[in-house]
């Protein structure tokens, strides 16, 4: 890790969850990172040892990759799900912002509309400090996001939408994969009678598991398909490579696939398509808003904070 490049792009995580780290080496984020976080131009003069004093406790800092000239970045990893994971960020985000003046975090999932989203209006007023209890108690109830908590609690954080909806209501095919329909289609053609009787009487048990461990074990193409691909789950360009794979075998063997099969893969096609198209859309609008923060730092001191309360 070159601790002493300003220029970074740093991927952290709670510690825990699964890393989809080589996502965000792709550009600024893909669509498969949680949050971008920007921090001022004039950063901190080591970004290593600022990330891992950030993520003491909380959360881990998984890669850094150097370049670019408009200040650090910060992508962070998290799972909607895990309660205790969106804990550990807002503790990362808030050290960030106390220590290191962060302002801006973009955010995957929200829809970019030039101005950032409205989380200044849940503190001021009457009882700011129950104000600040309840959005606490919101937050480890799992009703509050981290970044949401952050930017309620911290007038000067900004939080801004980095996605375009017409790209994100793209959707992929729901229920049973439809690739997986084409490779049991493929095996029809493929197998002998035998082992599809076989497979046949493990479905009418509704013992899918074993009949997929069947059709596994009876041929080394279809064991390919089924096997797990966790390491690809990032990489966008193979997926898309292996639905038309899956395509191109079935015309090879003369597997007469249900029309609803193949749209239900052309779907997952364009659905895979049309993240690369969002990450690349994510990617410029945190350029352009890390621009126009460069653009308006000087309009700002830089502060130091005190760790005071998260």
């Amino acid at each position: 890790m070159n601790t002493g490049s300003r220029n970074t792009l740093l991927t952290m995580a709670p510690p825990g969850e699964p890393s989809i780290s080589r996502a965000a080496s792709l550009a600024l984020g893909t669509a498969l990172c949680g949050w971008l976080a920007l921090l001022p131009a004039s950063g901190a003069s080591s970004l290593g040892s600022t990330a891992k004093a950030a993520a003491d406790g909380a959360g881990l800092v998984l890669k850094e990759t150097s370049g670019g000239a408009l200040g650090p970045v910060y992508v962070f990893e998290e799972n909607h799900a895990l309660l205790r994971g969106q804990i550990q960020v807002a503790v990362m985000l808030t050290r960030l912002h106390k220590r290191e003046g962060l302002r801006i975090i973009g955010l995957e999932g929200a829809f970019a509309d030039g101005k950032p989203l409205p989380t200044r209006i849940f503190l001021p007023g009457e009882d700011a400090l129950a104000r600040h209890e309840a959005l606490r108690r919101m937050l480890a109830d799992g009703d509050l996001r981290a970044t949401e908590y952050v930017g309620a609690v911290n007038p000067r954080v900004e939080l801004w939408g980095l996605e375009r909806r017409e790209e994100y209501e793209v959707r992929a095919p729901s229920g049973v994969s439809p690739s997986l329909l084409a490779v049991i289609g493929i095996a029809e053609k493929t197998l002998d009678d035998q082992t599809l009787e076989r497979v046949a009487t493990l479905l009418k048990a509704q013992k899918g598991k074993e009949a997929i461990e069947l059709l596994k074990s009876s041929d080394p193409w279809i064991r390919e398909q089924l096997a797990p691909r966790d390491d690809d789950a990032t990489d966008l360009g193979k997926q898309i490579r292996r639905e038309q794979a899956i395509l191109a075998k079935a015309r090879e063997v003369g597997a007469r696939l249900p029309q609803k099969v193949l749209d239900g893969m052309q779907k997952t096609i364009g659905f895979y398509r049309m993240a690369e198209v969002r990450s690349l859309t994510m990617a410029s609008n945190m350029v352009r808003l890390a621009k126009a923060h460069r653009a308006g730092s000087g309009r700002y001191r830089r502060r130091t904070h005190s760790p005071g309360r998260w």
